[in-house]
C-alpha cells in the first residue's frame, strides 16, 4: 500500500499520512469546507507510519520514496498572469516537440496562482531513499524553466482545492482551454472548485532512463576559480548558499528570509534586485509579503552574524568567514 503526507490548512499541520486511495475523501472535505489541502510530492510504504509516530516530519525519512507521475510547477513569481500563461503554453508545447509526449500524457492545471504541468514519470525513476536526489538532479537540469519543487519534504496543492491567498482553486484544463482561453476566462472559471473526471492514459509514454543524471555528477551552475580559491562565490557567506540551495521549506521560510535579504543588503544588491530574487526563491509565499520582509530589512538595517541560530546550523567549513566566526 501506498501512503502520501497531508497537510490540511496550515502548514504547522504536518506528520499526517494516509492511504493514497483516501485521498479523494480529504479533497471532498476540503472542498467542501473551501479549506486548503496539500499532499506529498513523492509516496511512501508503510515505513513511513513508524518513522512519524516518531519524527512527526518526514524530513529526516532514510525510507524509500516512490513516483508515479512528475508535477512541473510554472509558478507565477514576479511574473503577471498573463506572462506565466505564456510560460505554461511554452512548456507544454516543448514537452510535445521535444520530449515526443502526446496531449493523452500531459495535464495541464490552474494552480490557483501559476500552473501544474503534469506528466507520467517520462524517466523511469526507480524506487530508492535517495529518489528526490535524483529526480531533483535529473528535472533541475532538462527542465529549468520549471521550478525546483522536488525536494523530499515538498508537498503540492491538491486539485480542487482552494488557494486562501488568492480565492482561487486549482482546476483542470483540456489543453485546447491553456492554449486557446485567454487568461482571464480561466481566472475566472477557477473561481470555482471545477469538477472534472480524468482519464487514464491510453498511450505509454516514452521513456529517458539514459538522461536520469545520479546526484553525484551534479556539479555548481556558477563557479569563479577552483575551490579554495578566494573568488569563488560560493565560500562567501556558504551558510546562506547553502539555505539558498535547499529552497524555500515551509515551516522555515521567514526565518531564513530575514537572513537572506540581510545578507544580499551587507553584499551590496540592491533592493530591487534582493526582493526579484526572494520572491522567486520563496515562490510559495505571497510576493506582496516577501516585498514587505525585504523592504524591511532593508530599512532597518538587521544584521546576522556567525552566532546567529539560523546561520550556525548551515555552517560550512568552506566558508571564508569559518576560521574566525566573524562575519
Amino acid at each position: 500500500m501506498r501512503y502520501c503526507e497531508l497537510v490540511s490548512g496550515n502548514f504547522k499541520n504536518r506528520g499526517l499520512a494516509v492511504p493514497v486511495s483516501d485521498l479523494v475523501k480529504y479533497q471532498e472535505q476540503a472542498v467542501q469546507s473551501a479549506s486548503e489541502l496539500y499532499r506529498s510530492y513523492y509516496f511512501f510504504d508503510g515505513g513511513i507510519l513508524d518513522h512519524l509516530k516518531i519524527r512527526k516530519t518526514v524530513r529526516s525519512y532514510k525510507g524509500i520514496y516512490y513516483l508515479d507521475r512528475i508535477v512541473f510547477d510554472i509558478d507565477i513569481g514576479v511574473d503577471s498572469s498573463n506572462r506565466v500563461h505564456e510560460r505554461a503554453k511554452g512548456f507544454v508545447h516543448a514537452l510535445i516537440e521535444d520530449w515526443d509526449l502526446s496531449e493523452h500524457h500531459i495535464r495541464a492545471w490552474f494552480s490557483g496562482r501559476g500552473f501544474h504541468i503534469v506528466t507520467p514519470d517520462i524517466f523511469g525513476f526507480k524506487p530508492s531513499n535517495s529518489l528526490p536526489q535524483t529526480v531533483r538532479a535529473t528535472l533541475t537540469k532538462h527542465f529549468p524553466d520549471a521550478d525546483d519543487i522536488y525536494d523530499h519534504a515538498r508537498v503540492i496543492r491538491v486539485g480542487r482545492t482552494v488557494n486562501l491567498k488568492t480565492g482561487l482553486y486549482k482546476i483542470l484544463l483540456p489543453l485546447g482551454d491553456l492554449f486557446n482561453k485567454q487568461t482571464d476566462e480561466i481566472l475566472e472559471r477557477a473561481r470555482e472548485p471545477v469538477k472534472v473526471i480524468i482519464e487514464s492514459d491510453e498511450i505509454d509514454p516514452p521513456r529517458n532512463r539514459e538522461k536520469i543524471i545520479p546526484p553525484r555528477e551534479v556539479k555548481p551552475v556558477v563557479t569563479t576559480g577552483g575551490s579554495g580559491s578566494a573568488d569563488n562565490p560560493n565560500r562567501i557567506v556558504a551558510c546562506m548558499q547553502r539555505v539558498i540551495a535547499e529552497g524555500a521549506v515551509p515551516g522555515t521560510r521567514h526565518q531564513k528570509l530575514l537572513r537572506l535579504a540581510s545578507t544580499y543588503r551587507r553584499g551590496g544588491v540592491p533592493l530591487q534586485i534582493a526582493t526579484a530574487g526572494l520572491v522567486s526563491w520563496a515562490h510559495t509565499l505571497n510576493p506582496l509579503e516577501v516585498e514587505r520582509i525585504v523592504k524591511d530589512v532593508y530599512e532597518k538595517g538587521y544584521r546576522f552574524g556567525c552566532d546567529d541560530k539560523v546561520m550556525s546550523a548551515y555552517c560550512d567549513a568552506g566558508c571564508i568567514y569559518y576560521k574566525r566566526k566573524d562575519y
